[in-house]
């Protein structure tokens, strides 16, 4: 009789791990470790056509030999062994096979033998199964850009083809990009994103779909994953999206490719867009050359340019637009109080309202010298994109470095607007206007660019 209750328990135990994913999902707390899942994806499809995509780490295996890699199957079709390259890694690629559910446009990639300084840097992003619901925010990260993207307070639909559909916009390589949602102060993927759909409509699969497909494409990974136990794998299949993997839209893009030279834009009104972060010192390079001023030997290439005049940003705006066919200025003053206060309604001292001490968060600003109630992480200069954005998704519109504007009352004198790293709470507020003369530059003093 004893003998029965064994078998009996034993069974028990296998119908429960057949039936279940494998372990609580433990995803990760921050956008740094979860950048450190995410890579980026290069391939050749069969006409020889370079593309670019993204992907994630869903599993390691314990022994340290293999890591598994989900993206869109678009991304790698065609390509017998397409190229990875790592967040932490600037330079090193390696080769992946894969496998593919050509259907639904999903791939689970897997390398072997990385090297063990490698291996150990990398975390795993935990797959859950999440209904979503309108004003859910989500992330996106993807290569080529190397930045985040945030959609939020969006319409989200289950479609009839098990994918997501929503609001938003995404650019060429984020296919196979994670959706991200925080949920119990960790980040946990909730979607992949697929491709842009024909009205500008972002498609996706989501998570129970994608962990159905991970299981039929290899069942021996759901060991090694960090999965959502209260998501039940289907074991029935999902209706196939279509026929054929749609067409990624990295290959032939509905709008004019994006030059190298162009700065990343974001929309401020129906009539003009700014670009999202100061002109780094990379992008000025590209303008100035071999005749470039002496920069201080601290500035690093993802630092907004600093020591350029007035001058010399006119200079740089007018080679930008003679280059790409396009209208790029300096903001007036009236042009950068609408982008800074970030679509807000009435006056407040900054875009997140009147609390100084928040300008840890978004503002670098001197906390050692003026009193915010916080300390700031940085000392100098930040690289940009180093504080969380306003609501038009610019980033150090406050502090940083201030900014020259289009506006000049004599020959003497010209706006800068927005503070810098030197400056207290005044200093960075929205309302505040210093003057600087239009030859003189500063190590304080940076610029963004407007496009009608």
């Amino acid at each position: 009789m004893n003998d029965f209750f064994k078998v009996l328990f034993y069974l028990l135990i296998v119908v429960y791990m057949n039936g279940c994913s494998s372990i609580q999902c433990k995803g990760v707390s921050t956008k740094e470790e979860a950048k450190k899942a995410i890579v980026k994806i290069t391939s050749k499809n069969s006409e020889g056509t370079k593309q670019t995509g993204t992907g994630f780490v869903i599993a390691k295996q314990p022994n340290g030999k293999k890591v598994y890699i989900v993206t869109a199957a678009h991304v790698v079709m065609g390509d017998s062994n397409p190229k990875i390259k790592f967040f932490s890694q600037t330079s090193s690629f390696y080769e992946a096979e894969y496998k593919l559910w050509e259907q639904s446009d999903v791939a689970v990639l897997w390398l072997d033998d990385l090297p063990p300084d490698i291996f150990s840097q990398l975390h795993t992003l935990c797959i859950s199964k999440v209904d979503l619901e309108a004003g859910n925010e989500v992330f996106t990260y993807g290569f080529p850009e190397e930045e985040w993207h945030r959609h939020k307070k969006m319409d989200f639909e289950l479609s009839k083809e098990n994918t997501y559909i929503f609001g938003g916009n995404i650019k060429p390589g984020f296919s196979g990009a994670p959706l991200l949602l925080k949920r119990e102060e960790k980040f946990q993927v909730v979607a992949m994103i697929n491709e842009k759909g024909p009205t500008g409509e972002v498609i996706a699969t989501p998570a129970q779909i994608l962990l159905y497909l991970i299981k039929q494409l290899d069942p021996r990974i759901l060991k090694w994953m960090d999965t959502d136990s209260t998501s039940t794998i289907p074991s029935t299949p999902p209706k196939p999206s279509g026929g054929r993997v749609p067409k990624p839209i990295e290959l032939k893009p509905s709008k004019p490719v994006k030059l190298d030279i162009e700065p990343e834009m974001v929309p401020i009104s129906s009539a003009f867009q700014m670009s999202q972060y100061e002109i780094t010192l990379k992008k000025y390079k590209q303008y100035c050359k071999n005749n470039c001023p002496e920069f201080p030997t601290w500035l690093k290439d993802n630092m907004p340019v600093v020591n350029v005049s007035w001058n010399d940003a006119v200079a740089y705006t007018k080679w930008l637009s003679q280059k790409t066919g396009k209208t790029y200025r300096l903001p007036t003053g009236m042009e950068w109080t609408l982008a800074a206060q970030g679509g807000r309604s009435g006056s407040t001292d900054y875009f997140w309202g009147y609390d100084s001490s928040k300008a840890c968060q978004y503002a670098n600003a001197n906390t050692k010298k003026f009193s915010f109630g916080c300390q700031d992480k940085h000392s100098q200069l930040a690289p940009v994109k180093s504080y969380e954005p306003n609501e038009f998704d610019l980033y150090h519109i406050l502090g940083n470095v201030a900014e020259w504007t289009s506006d000049c009352p004599n020959e003497i004198k010209c706006k800068i607007r927005g503070g810098s790293w030197k400056d207290g709470p005044q200093g960075i507020r929205i309302d505040r206007e210093g003057f600087w003369h239009p030859k003189r530059w500063s190590e304080a003093i940076g610029f963004r660019v407007l496009q009608k």
